[in-house]
């Protein structure tokens, strides 16, 4: 399925041509529990900016014709709760085994961040003075549907620190996570490639384990 065809189906029940019985019962299944997933992470602290994905429309010789703001946003969102809590899941066995690992990090912004946001805000005339991850949520929910709500969660965005990997596991501030890592993506980040090694190793190890046992 593509994201419009489990758009429409989340929004409608709109029953596309390849939705058979079995997709269907995975999608009812699935659907309330990546809401409730949701839910948790941004009571945890999760960070949810609004920055609109564009796509753009090539003509056949790959020009640009039209630009469009991506669709389906909650569709979107199922494939992320889960992706981001295999991450976790990951995240947690390495930690557990300790084995040297590479984890997927995002510490809070420093003091001189926090005080560029402010100012940031206050030229677009918005008093809220951010300090944490709750009061931007706040913010952020403020300016939802306004003018203001790409301006401001641009500025939010342009004072957080970028998320990097590390050896060494800290907390997630955009996330919310004590534990994260990231291996769902290795056709395109390296590191996420080798994340999938150390936990290859370390499934193969307890297999190992578990047959000198028997």
């Amino acid at each position: 399925l593509n994201y419009d065809q489990v758009q429409a189906f989340m929004d409608h029940g709109t029953v596309d041509a390849a939705m058979t019985a079995e997709v269907q019962a995975s999608l009812q299944e699935i659907i309330p529990l990546a809401r409730r997933l949701r839910a948790r992470r941004m009571k945890a602290g999760s960070i949810d900016l609004a920055m609109p994905e564009v796509t753009c429309d090539l003509d056949a010789e790959g020009k640009a014709t039209a630009f469009h703001r991506r669709g389906s946003p909650e569709a979107y969102h199922l494939i992320e709760e889960f992706m981001l809590l295999a991450n976790v899941a990951v995240a947690e066995i390495l930690t557990e085994q300790r084995v040297p690992a590479l984890y997927r990090i995002h510490e809070a912004p420093a003091d001189e961040q926090w005080a560029k946001m402010s100012e940031d805000l206050a030229l677009l005339g918005l008093t809220r003075s951010p300090t944490d991850s709750a009061s931007i949520n706040q913010l952020c929910r403020e300016v939802a549907g306004t003018p203001m709500e790409y301006p401001a969660n641009l500025a939010v965005l342009r004072n957080l620190k970028r998320a990097l990997y590390s050896a060494n596991r800290v907390e997630h501030f955009g996330l919310g996570f004590s534990h994260y890592t990231h291996f769902t993506s290795p056709i395109r980040r390296y590191p996420d490639l080798v994340v999938q090694r150390i936990i290859c190793a370390v499934e193969a190890r307890r297999r190992s384990a578990q047959g000198n046992q028997d």
